[in-house]
């Protein structure tokens, strides 16, 4: 990582995230930019000194490219696909599975195919404050924990309820067609094992560009 990356090196980084992300349809701009700002959040979460958003990942239809687009935040910046698990329905599950998450240290969590619309006091409290009091599952000990982990949600045609939306950002995918499981032609056939193999130079690519942003002031 250069410590004063020149605009070359930039404009390189941004090209080689950009092939990753290349056939992802996403609905706006701003919707690529919000994923960019996902993976930069996650590669240096241990830098924010406060409370970082939810990331929420939908589109109208399955087979868009959701979750995948959540699995490459893991593998870029832990060398893994992410553990996916379903929603809590009930807001004690939901504030227990917090506890446990962050009790085990997990620095990623995905919540995938969210269907209902998610309205949650325990989410809002954990995404108002870098520190989370909760109890484990089985237990009655009371955890006072860091509360670092990136949190991202998938679904289709999210939606959210009450304080909880104004702690979001969203990256929109919508490719236009009724199957978008059947595209075909993409840019590379198997981007998880292409993103595996390039990972070197695609986190290299990421800290180019948090760099050169802190060299900038």
């Amino acid at each position: 990582i250069p410590d004063a990356p020149t605009a070359a090196d930039v404009a390189a980084a941004v090209a080689l995230i950009d092939e990753m992300i290349a056939d992802f349809p996403f609905e706006a701009q701003a919707d690529k930019a919000n994923w960019v700002g996902l993976l930069i959040t996650a590669m240096i979460r241990h830098l924010i000194d406060a409370p970082v958003p939810v990331a929420i990942i939908d589109a109208p239809m399955p087979g868009t490219g959701k979750t995948l687009l959540a699995e490459l935040v893991s593998i870029v910046m832990t060398g893994r696909t992410a553990a996916l698990a379903g929603m809590p329905r009930s807001e004690e599950e939901l504030e227990k599975r917090i506890t446990t998450q962050l009790h085990a240290g997990a620095s990623l969590v995905v919540w995938d195919n969210i269907e209902a619309t998610v309205r949650s006091e325990s989410l809002t409290r954990l995404v108002t404050s870098t520190t989370w009091e909760g109890r484990l599952l089985g237990s009655t000990t009371q955890l006072i924990l860091d509360a670092r982990a990136t949190w991202v949600l998938t679904g289709n045609n999210v939606t959210l309820g009450g304080d909880f939306a104004r702690r979001c950002y969203r990256s929109r995918l919508d490719a236009g067609i009724a199957a978008p499981h059947e595209r075909t032609n993409f840019l590379h056939a198997d981007l998880k094992r292409w993103v595996i193999e390039n990972r070197g130079p695609i986190v290299a690519a990421v800290l180019t560009l948090v760099r050169s942003w802190m060299v900038a002031g």
